[in-house]
């Protein structure tokens, strides 16, 4: 309000404010609305954040896309992926948090294949020191 009482002489246009202030031009209308309706009273009152915290800390968003980016993790899917966050952080969120959240910050789908199956061999079925001890004891 304070860029567009600034302004009021030549006059700024709600995008120009937008830009000037670093918030939505939708903002900037609903602030106008609600202050000629009920002046600066009115912007007082108004408490709302304008946006919602997010579901997970930096620390677990971090454990949750190591979580996802390791081949062989074991979830077949986010039923399985909501009680990981259940038993790991003690969290009860909704599946279709789980899933808007995956999707939005790492671009998971509900359906894709993997790069290799879980339980393949990492050396590719070589035979190794290793694999030839098991075999012969």
């Amino acid at each position: 309000m304070l860029i567009l009482k600034r302004n009021e002489s030549t006059w700024i246009s709600k995008r120009e404010a937008a830009i000037l202030s670093g918030v939505c031009a939708d903002s900037i209308q609903k602030w106008c609305t609600l202050y000629m309706r009920d002046g600066i009273e009115g912007l007082m009152k108004h408490n709302k954040i304008g946006y919602k915290p997010s579901a997970f800390t930096d620390m677990e968003r971090a454990r949750l896309k190591e979580k996802l980016n390791d081949p062989k993790n074991g979830l077949l899917g986010f039923v399985e992926l909501k009680e990981w966050i259940r038993n790991e952080f003690g969290k009860e969120i909704l599946h279709r948090t789980v899933v808007n959240y995956c999707v939005t910050n790492f671009h998971s789908s509900v359906k894709v294949a993997r790069k290799s199956h879980i339980n393949k061999d990492v050396d590719g079925g070589r035979l190794t020191v290793q694999k030839l001890k098991s075999i012969t004891s």
